[in-house]
């Protein structure tokens, strides 16, 4: 899905005019509730991948709904094009919002599968958290530094909080420090380039991958019940 449509240069472009989801699936029982409204597989189940393109009310479809873009689109020039006609009929504006991962046990495994690091902000104060959240905002989404990183929350007490650059284990459920940057420095973007620019991360063949996942008992457990049949 990827390969074909979503990582196409047209298709990157067209979404910039997108609030663009990354769907958590089995990580969340409202989220779950909500694909059900939205796309259901023969098995009359959610599935591990649902694609739509909604309105800004979140619920209604513009296009058919299915478990990828090709449900809608034969290419990926005729889902772009669909997607800037779209576009052109609501006049929004960028939220400019952190787009973070709801917790840092996800967002090891999400940047594993990504193969790409975590930023991490860690604070057990929750003012201070938000604070940073914002300033981080202000630079996520600078042209250099998009697609570069997972990002994720963390309001737990810690012996130094700020940002923590992350690298995930081989599996996701594991990581190693890569640095460490204060939030609240005038210099954020550039240094937040130079730490990810020196994050490399593993090469993976799929099928490699999970026969030494299988053969080495390597299990995610998902906070609801995995329903895809083909899965």
């Amino acid at each position: 899905m990827d390969r074909s449509f979503l990582s196409r240069p047209e298709v990157v472009q067209a979404s910039r005019k997108f609030i663009c989801i990354r769907l958590a699936t089995y990580e969340s029982f409202e989220e779950a509730q909500m694909l059900r409204g939205i796309f259901l597989g023969g098995s009359g189940q959610v599935e591990n991948t649902t694609f739509a393109l909604l309105s800004p009310d979140g619920r209604t479809p513009l296009v058919y709904s299915g478990r990828s873009p090709d449900f809608a689109f034969v290419s990926s020039q005729q889902m772009a094009a669909t997607m800037v006609r779209i576009s052109e009929r609501y006049q929004g504006r960028a939220s400019g919002e952190l787009p973070a991962v709801v917790n840092l046990r996800l967002a090891v495994n999400v940047a594993a599968c990504d193969g790409l690091p975590v930023l991490a902000l860690t604070s057990p104060d929750a003012k201070q958290l938000r604070n940073w959240q914002s300033r981080l905002a202000a630079v996520a989404w600078d042209p250099a530094l998009l697609g570069k990183a997972i990002y994720c929350l963390d309001q737990r007490a810690t012996p130094k909080p700020g940002l923590l650059v992350l690298a995930p284990g081989k599996f996701g459920l594991d990581s190693q420090p890569l640095g460490w940057l204060d939030p609240d420095s005038a210099n954020l973007a550039a240094e937040l380039q130079r730490l990810l620019s020196s994050y490399r991360a593993a090469d993976k063949n799929a099928r490699d991958h999970i026969l030494e996942g299988n053969q080495r008992g390597v299990y995610w457990q998902t906070q609801i019940p995995v329903t895809d049949p083909h899965k």
